[in-house]
């Protein structure tokens, strides 16, 4: 297991560095040499202690792109290239997370073991989709394309199929979370915060409220059959989740992450209807199980 979190990042001293500012993406070839520069990288490269040539390349190749991604930023904002770099180096362990957890899974490991990993892919899920949300300009295919080839520049093709395959569904859960978000801004009954990756490890895709003081998580999914599926499946185990169907469907979105407003404006009361619903159901569960 590459041990990330037990390096040390080594102080910042660069020649002059790169800076780019472009609407577009970089793709693998641009942005992987760019790592590959830093002063990060090279110092790590350069201190082998204890750890496999693979392992400090991998060590090397975060660093880096952490120290990048620090020197691309607009005000508190990363620019695009800052994202990049901010992907890249989830990129490094995100796979790794993802299969340790379905081993964990198939032996019914405990929260706390899984704990770990689990929050490296809610960190991964929450970075990507900052990065698609502050770029509406950005397409699917265009993002899709730029996770599995710079995935592939850092760990080869052995992982290219469940890498996409996983990829996948989270950029397709992603642009129904930001439609939702569109559509609730049209609502002014509602109020809308950001959600942390402390949420998204609840099952919070977005946090809503209407009356600006209590704020529940609301778990989106991307069809009405999966959203009732796991509405059975938290009802059987006791759990008072609410889970909501973004009522959109894949050409809502016209290949980009975003929909456009009228579409939002159209959707937008049934939608509300459905979340002030379930947020007065649970609010009489809470209250039954406190009599």
């Amino acid at each position: 297991m590459i041990k990330i979190n037990e390096m040390v990042l080594p102080k910042i001293n660069n020649e002059q560095l790169i800076h780019r500012q472009s609407p577009e993406l970089l793709t693998a070839r641009d942005l992987v040499p760019l790592v590959a520069k830093s002063d990060s990288y090279r110092r790590t490269r350069n201190a082998i202690e204890n750890e496999s040539d693979t392992d400090n390349r991998m060590v090397a190749i975060f660093n880096g792109a952490e120290e990048l991604k620090n020197h691309e930023t607009k005000g508190e904002y990363l620019t695009l290239l800052g994202h990049q770099f901010n992907m890249t180096s989830h990129l490094v362990t995100f796979m790794e997370s993802v299969q340790t957890l379905n081993t964990l899974d198939e032996r019914n490991a405990s929260s706390q073991e899984r704990r770990p990993f689990t929050e490296a892919v809610a960190s991964f899920n929450h970075a990507l989709k900052e990065m698609v949300d502050d770029n509406p300009r950005l397409q699917y295919q265009e993002v899709l394309q730029f996770l599995r080839e710079t995935h592939q520049a850092i760990h080869g093709i052995a992982l290219n199929k469940p890498f996409e395959n996983n990829v996948r569904a989270r950029l397709t859960g992603i642009r129904h979370e930001i439609g939702v978000e569109q559509m609730l801004y049209q609502i002014p009954d509602i109020e809308i915060e950001e959600t942390t990756v402390q949420d998204d490890l609840q099952g919070g895709d977005i946090r809503v409220s209407l009356d600006g003081v209590h704020f529940y998580n609301i778990d989106i999914k991307a069809s009405a059959f999966t959203a009732e599926r796991r509405r059975q499946d938290a009802a059987y185990h006791g759990s008072s989740r609410i889970i909501i169907w973004s009522h959109l469907d894949e050409g809502d979105f016209n290949g980009s992450f975003h929909i456009p407003s009228e579409t939002a404006s159209k959707k937008a009361p049934e939608l509300f209807r459905e979340i002030k619903s379930a947020i007065f159901s649970r609010r009489g569960s809470v209250a039954l199980k406190m009599s």
